[in-house]
């Protein structure tokens, strides 16, 4: 019985490094064979420029949308930070550093596509400076209550901004709506969730009297949007 034991010892132990090496050289293969997954080139771009935007802002995603029939084809450079992080100075920095490298990297064939900077957190929090429509540039908020952030600071941090889009939670007084005489341009104004006061609209149009003012009152007459 010992002399069988034995024998099995000496030709099972052979055998268990054989399979070993099948499983082995079996992984090796498919590893080698598994197709590479390309990361996204946009990304791998505008992650060269990390240091315009780190540790505040990580890079989320940079993506195309072709246009459709409510939206402008456009190119988004999204971020993702923590709470806390919206020190528009900052912002408005990483927007004007980054947008002519990626215009240029981009090419020719997409120099027409709106180019958007979105700032996310949590909540649902966003703020966005969105390059449009020939020379437009646009503000867009979001769920930016209780931020600190008003509309004389945007126009501090954004002076050449010619568009602005609000969803009524960033509160604006009469007094604060003062800061656009600081503007050279103000050709729209889009006001979601809420309709504007008449004596809004009247001193934004004493300063600029073509400027096209969109809310509650006329919203479904707008063709397509940037964002």
């Amino acid at each position: 019985m010992k002399k069988n034991i034995k024998k099995r010892k000496k030709w099972l132990i052979p055998v268990c490094i054989v399979v070993i090496l099948i499983i082995v050289s079996g992984i090796i293969r498919y590893n080698n064979n598994k197709p590479v997954k390309k990361e996204n080139p946009y990304n791998v771009f505008v992650k060269q420029y990390s240091e315009v935007y780190e540790p505040d802002w990580e890079l989320d995603n940079v993506s195309i949308a072709p246009e459709t029939d409510i939206e402008y084809a456009g190119v988004e450079v999204r971020f993702w930070g923590e709470e806390g992080v919206w020190n528009l100075t900052d912002m408005a920095h990483i927007c004007y550093i980054l947008a002519p490298k990626i215009r240029s990297y981009m090419g020719e064939e997409y120099q027409s596509y709106a180019l958007a900077f979105k700032f996310r957190s949590y909540a649902g929090r966003s703020f966005s400076f969105i390059y449009y429509d020939g020379d437009k540039r646009m503000i867009s908020l979001t769920n930016m209550g209780r931020c600190g952030i008003t509309l004389p600071k945007i126009i501090e941090a954004f002076p050449d901004m010619t568009s602005i889009s609000t969803d009524g939670d960033v509160a604006i007084s009469f007094d604060a709506l003062k800061a656009i005489e600081q503007l050279e341009s103000l050709q729209d104004w889009w006001c979601f969730r809420e309709t504007m006061p008449e004596n809004w609209k009247e001193y934004i149009w004493s300063i600029f009297p073509d400027c096209e003012i969109r809310d509650l009152s006329n919203y479904w007459e707008i063709e397509k949007v940037p964002w």
